[in-house]
C-alpha cells in the first residue's frame, strides 16, 4: 500500500468517526493517543450571523441574532499539526457562564470547552481530498441534549492535516 493510499484510508477512518458523532476534539485524542491543544489565531465578540447560519443554527425558534467566532490550529501535545479549525457559537444558548469564559479568554478546544454539556455532533459534511496540503474536510453542528432544549450550540469546521493521517 502507498503512502497516499494509507493517508486516504487513515482520513476515512478520522471521517468515519465525526460521521458516528464523535467530536472533533475527542476523535483527535483517540486517532494520535495524545491529548490536543488549540491555538487560537483569531476570535470575535459578538458577530452577526450570515443567512446560511441562522438556518443551519435554527435560530428563529429563539430569535438569536449574533455569534462568537473563533478561528485556530489543533496541535497533539508533541506538536504535530492536526487540523485548521473554524467555529462560531452563541452564548446565548450556553447556561454555564463558565464554558462561555472558556470559549472567550482561553485556548481550550471547542469540544472540550463544551462537553460539560454533554452536546453532540450532528456532521453535516465530510470530504476526503486526494491532494493537497489537508487530507480531510469536515463541518458539523455541534447540539445540546435534549434535556436542555436539542438546539444548536456551535458549527464547527475542521480541515485535517495530511501528515496527521500518515501512519507513524
Amino acid at each position: 500500500m502507498s503512502i497516499a493510499q494509507s493517508a486516504g484510508q487513515q482520513g476515512a477512518e478520522i471521517a468515519g468517526m465525526l460521521d458516528g458523532g464523535m467530536l472533533f476534539t475527542a476523535a483527535a485524542e483517540v486517532w494520535s493517543g495524545e491529548q490536543v491543544h488549540t491555538e487560537i489565531i483569531h476570535r470575535t465578540g459578538r458577530d452577526a450571523l450570515r443567512p446560511e447560519e441562522h438556518h443551519l443554527l435554527q435560530t428563529w425558534r429563539d430569535d438569536t441574532a449574533a455569534c462568537c467566532r473563533r478561528e485556530g490550529v489543533i496541535r497533539t501535545a508533541s506538536g504535530l499539526k492536526v487540523a485548521e479549525v473554524s467555529a462560531l457559537y452563541l452564548p446565548g444558548r450556553i447556561a454555564d457562564r463558565g464554558v462561555i469564559e472558556q470559549l472567550q479568554c482561553t485556548d481550550t478546544p471547542l469540544g472540550r470547552a463544551l462537553q460539560v454539556l454533554d452536546v453532540r455532533r450532528e456532521t453535516l459534511g465530510t470530504r476526503m481530498l486526494e491532494r493537497g496540503p489537508f487530507a480531510v474536510i469536515a463541518s458539523g453542528l455541534l447540539l445540546l441534549p435534549e434535556s436542555l432544549g436539542g438546539l444548536p450550540v456551535a458549527l464547527a469546521r475542521e480541515q485535517v492535516y495530511r501528515e496527521f493521517t500518515l501512519p507513524c
